[in-house]
């Protein structure tokens, strides 16, 4: 988004120094300082997006309309400001996923390497969603829905064993309503006993993708393992 900062600044200032916008760049003549300014700061905004290589996306007339409705007003606006402004957020989230994926490739294939061997285990059971699981304490008792409160105890690492968070290491259980966990916990908790324990293994997309919790050693794109008791549901 700081990219698109700079362009919206670029914008205002350049909505003071010009009283109007021309639809045809060819016809721009440079006869004043502020002139000069307006062509310097296209020039640096268009800088920005070569070094992001955002250009390759951009439409430049559609781009050159907006500007134009912008300074003029115009009630012929191809679409209204709030859609393009959701368009727009899920752009730069999209790109900034992309960029997550490139800086963290080894790392992806690393997890995905470490789910693919671990399905070839005996003990090991893996859903069509992807989830894994293997049972290490089976009871049969009630099984939760996914409106239910429920109440575990849990130790939740990744696959290097690094520990991100454990009610044992707290000492005191934690208790939520189900339907606001991860996906794959909603999917997996649904499917226990209470007594039970299970080792989970839940593949990014049904965990935290690539926005893992703040503050937490979780990384982008991580899997992770949850061993996990389930000790009473309350409706």
């Amino acid at each position: 988004m700081k990219n698109f900062g700079f362009f919206v600044g670029f914008l205002i200032i350049w909505s003071f120094l010009t009283g109007a916008c021309s639809s045809d760049p060819d016809n721009v003549v440079l006869k004043t300082r502020a002139d000069t300014l307006s062509y310097y700061m296209g020039l640096q905004f268009g800088s920005e997006m070569k070094q992001a290589n955002r250009d390759s996306v951009l439409n430049y007339n559609a781009f050159a309309r907006g500007i134009y409705d912008w300074f003029n007003l115009a009630d012929t606006m191809l679409l209204p400001s709030y859609v393009a402004q959701a368009y727009v957020d899920m752009f730069f989230k999209d790109y900034d996923k992309k960029q997550l994926q490139i800086m963290y490739r080894d790392y992806i294939a690393a997890n995905r390497t470490f789910l693919e061997e671990n399905s070839k285990k005996d003990s090991v059971v893996t859903l069509p969603s992807g989830l894994q699981y293997i049972i290490l304490r089976e009871t049969y008792g009630e099984k939760p829905g996914r409106d239910d409160r429920v109440k575990v105890n849990f130790k939740g690492y990744l696959i290097d064993g690094t520990v991100f968070d454990s009610s044992y290491d707290r000492g005191t259980s934690n208790t939520f309503r189900l339907n606001i966990a991860i996906t794959g916990l909603v999917e997996a908790i649904q499917l226990m006993p209470v007594g039970s324990k299970w080792r989970l293994f839940i593949p990014a997309e049904l965990a935290f993708g690539s926005e893992p919790p703040q503050g937490t050693t979780i990384l982008p794109f991580s899997t992770v393992i949850y061993e996990l008791e389930l000790l009473e549901i309350n409706p």
